[in-house]
């Protein structure tokens, strides 16, 4: 599963919001390329040798949907498109392997940087994994792989499938 991405130098550690993208560093632009998109493109790039030899596998991108409506800044929805590309391209290439990959959009993911800014309780983000054992247990390959290589997962969809079984 990857799930990285940067915002840039703010105070807290969070996007530029309702500042226009003239105004915005070209560093901003770069370090959210650099971690929010060329990160997962390395980690997949390493772990497909992994998969391969195995015949399985599956990867997973974090994105959002910011990928195909406005938020944060355009940096960060140009980053968002970019991954949720890069993972039905990426499942294009594994598909043949037995392998998948696929992009996720899961609501606003509480972090434990988010959760200690907030003083929110850690028990209250254990759903998303409970979401990937459904999508990764759909065996055996490759029809269900079919099924949910190179598609976008909004992860609300994907609670109900769980909560229903």
């Amino acid at each position: 599963m990857n799930n990285a991405s940067a915002f840039g130098d703010t105070p807290d550690g969070y996007p530029l919001e309702s500042v226009p993208f003239w105004e915005h560093p070209v560093a901003l632009w770069d370090e959210m390329f650099a971690v929010g998109l060329r990160s997962h493109f390395v980690a997949a790039r390493l772990a497909a040798p992994l998969f391969l030899r195995r015949k399985a596998g599956l990867i997973v991108n974090v994105s959002s949907a910011g990928a195909a409506s406005y938020a944060f800044n355009a940096a960060c929805g140009a980053v968002k498109a970019g991954l949720d590309k890069l993972s039905a391209d990426l499942a294009h290439d594994l598909l043949p392997h037995g392998v998948a990959a696929l992009s996720l959009w899961p609501p606003f993911t509480l972090t434990e940087k988010y959760l200690r800014q907030s003083g929110l309780d850690l028990k209250s983000c254990r759903l998303m994994p409970r979401q990937l054992l459904t999508v990764e247990g759909s065996k055996p390959p490759p029809a269900p792989l079919r099924r949910v290589n190179r598609r976008i997962h909004p992860t609300r969809s994907r609670a109900q499938d769980v909560a229903a079984d």
